[in-house]
């Protein structure tokens, strides 16, 4: 089987899941190729079969103009090179991260008649640059649409109209071979010491941590946590703290 995935950005950090993905895929037989408007992290992240298809500078202005002043996420790949490249690449399956990739590549797999996933995280649901009937004219072309949470699915389809016979719940997968059991450093009786890293949004739970930590400390256990990282929630910890 041959999958073509579709993303504006290949592959950020914050984006592993996508990289773990499409190695797990590679893993059990699957041919993966990638398209996309840039590519990142070669270094770190070298999977091989990536082509760029570069935004020109205009489009990727408006793009941010859209973004930012109208609140419309309009991601343009350039059409006819997408068409080129899927006519060379031939998959049997298109998967599109995320939302707004799948509105740019949703015709073309149509006329190519190519059975198209896209998958939704969470901005491409919740933000105000995807409002609802954004994705009303992709329904049609979209073969199955994944959500990771059920929250997610209820919004799709009650705010943007998804068909629910296609759309399906996939949580994010972890590899929990990686995090096997350690003992701890430094003995029994010392302070548990913990330690969070990551943006301070409200999606990542921090204000939740430090809630937790204050109901096990006022159990009597000595728990000291660190938390590293910035972002827009950092007086809200600081309070909560």
């Amino acid at each position: 089987m041959r999958v073509t995935h579709v993303c504006r950005a290949f592959s950020r950090l914050s984006e592993t899941f996508i990289y773990q993905l499409i190695n797990g895929l590679e893993s059990r037989g699957i041919h993966n190729s990638v398209l996309t408007s840039r590519r990142l992290h070669a270094d770190a992240r070298p999977f091989v079969r990536v082509q760029t298809l570069p935004e020109p500078t205009v489009q990727r202005l408006l793009f941010a103009f859209r973004k930012q002043v109208l609140q419309r996420y309009d991601y343009r790949l350039p059409q006819a090179g997408l068409e080129s490249a899927l006519e060379t690449l031939r998959p049997d399956a298109i998967v599109a991260h995320f939302g707004g990739s799948g509105l740019a590549v949703h015709r073309v797999a149509t006329r190519l008649q190519i059975p198209l996933l896209v998958t939704f995280h969470a901005f491409d649901m919740f933000r105000s640059c995807f409002p609802s009937g954004i994705y009303r004219d992709m329904w049609p072309a979209v073969s199955a649409a994944v959500a990771i949470s059920d929250f997610g699915r209820r919004h799709l389809v009650e705010v943007h109209g998804a068909p629910p016979e296609r759309l399906h719940v996939v949580h994010c997968g972890v590899d929990t071979s990686r995090f096997s059991f350690a003992e701890r450093n430094g003995g029994r009786g010392g302070p548990i010491r913990m330690l969070t890293l990551g943006r301070l949004v409200e999606k990542k739970g921090t204000i939740d941590l430090v809630k937790a930590v204050a109901a096990v400390r006022h159990l009597g256990h000595d728990v000291r946590l660190t938390i590293c990282g910035t972002g827009p929630q950092r007086s809200r910890i600081e309070q909560a703290v």
